[in-house]
Parts: C-alpha cells; sequence; structure tokens
C-alpha cells in the first residue's frame, strides 16, 4: 500500500471514493493504513518482545502521516495493528504508542483480531462484527500520559495505559468520535516495565466476568 500506493493514482481513487461516501475497508495491512498514523513494516516485521525491550528498533517504522482522510477527521489520531492476539501484539503496539507520544502525538491505538471487522459510521458510532466463532475481539488502548522511558535500546517503561476490550459475540459498540462505549467490567489497565507487559494476560481484565460465561 504505502510502497507502491501512495502518492500514486490508486491512493487518489480511494480517497476519492471515501469522501463520495463509499465504505472503505481492508484487512491486515489494509486495516492498518485506516488510521492517521501507520506502521510500516519497512524493515520487516518486529516482535512484542524486541519493541517493549527497544522501542527504537530498526523494525519499529512509523509514519506519521495518514494514508487516507476519513469523514470529520475519523481516526486521525489512531494507530491500528492486526492479528492482534493471534499474534500477541499488544506489547508492540504500546512500544508504538509510546514513540508517537514521545513525539508529542496523543496517540490511540486499536488492535484488532482475525476474523474481527470494525464497523464505523460516519459519526464514529461503530460496531463489532465477527467471523465464525473465534474471532470478533478489538483492544482500545487510550494513553492519559506519555511513557516515562522511551528511548534507544532501553526498556519501555509506560505505565497505566487503559485498554477498552471490545467483543462482537456481546454485542460491544464503541465511539471513535468520543473514545468512550464498551462495557465498563471489560475496561482495565496494563503497564510496560523491565521488557514485558503486566498483568501477564493483557488481553482479559483481571476480574473478567464473561470469562466464566459462554455466548451462543
Amino acid at each position: 500500500y504505502l510502497q507502491e500506493w501512495q502518492g500514486a493514482s490508486m491512493q487518489k481513487k480511494i480517497q476519492a471514493a471515501v469522501d463520495r461516501g463509499v465504505p472503505v475497508g481492508g484487512t491486515s495491512a489494509g486495516c492498518d493504513i485506516q488510521g492517521g498514523y501507520i506502521y510500516t513494516a519497512e524493515n520487516d516485521s518486529v516482535e512484542s518482545s524486541e519493541a517493549l525491550q527497544n522501542p527504537f528498533d530498526k523494525h519499529v517504522t512509523l509514519q506519521e502521516s495518514p494514508f487516507l482522510l476519513h469523514p470529520s477527521k475519523l481516526l486521525t489520531n489512531v494507530i491500528v495493528d492486526t492479528h492482534f492476539i493471534t499474534r500477541d501484539r499488544m506489547g508492540r503496539l504500546a512500544a508504538f504508542v509510546a514513540r508517537l507520544w514521545k513525539d508529542g502525538k496523543k496517540a490511540f491505538a486499536i488492535g484488532i483480531d482475525e476474523q474481527t471487522a470494525i464497523a464505523i459510521d460516519a459519526s464514529g458510532k461503530a460496531t463489532m462484527l465477527q467471523q465464525g466463532k473465534d474471532g470478533g475481539r478489538a483492544f482500545v488502548l487510550m494513553p492519559t500520559d506519555g511513557p516515562e522511558v522511551c528511548e534507544s535500546g532501553k526498556d519501555l517503561e509506560f505505565s497505566d495505559i487503559t485498554v477498552q476490550k471490545l467483543d462482537a459475540a456481546y454485542g460491544d459498540t464503541f465511539d471513535f468520535a468520543s473514545f468512550s462505549g464498551g462495557v465498563s467490567s471489560q475496561k482495565y489497565k496494563i503497564s510496560a516495565s523491565r521488557g514485558r507487559l503486566s498483568p501477564s494476560d493483557p488481553y482479559s481484565p483481571p476480574d473478567d466476568s464473561r470469562a466464566s460465561h459462554v455466548v451462543v
């Protein structure tokens, strides 16, 4: 998308479609470019452990300008990551957000798992969708302050990042204009320190009332 389409006629045609009100989405990298900030992967991919131990690792490559502009400036302060739980990407997304805050960008983030879509209307109202029984989960990271330590060659220190977990199986919704919504029991905090995240399972609230329930 970025190497071959950015600045080319294809990007202009996609943007023109967005401007006409045509719904536009994508999978994997095509989802990543929906945010105003983009992880480019131009030096290959980065693992969560690598990004947490050095948020300036050569594989942490960020573009701080959008590929697409959405109505009402939706998602302009957002970076998106995909294959989220499957490839354990919460750590690297926390590092991406830390880098942006370090650069003075008060960014939020969205992590989307496989077999999952977030349908967002022009006002920012979002509905979770899933394909099959295993998908349908996403995570919105909403820091209220920047990292304590975000330097080359050092472990990331980033405390109390608010996470809102969203699950299509429970009909969760979210407002990306106000960054509000979801269920309060699914809101929790994670922190990065000494090259790892806490809690050890960053994909579930510590007291997850949903964990013992099965939705049919």
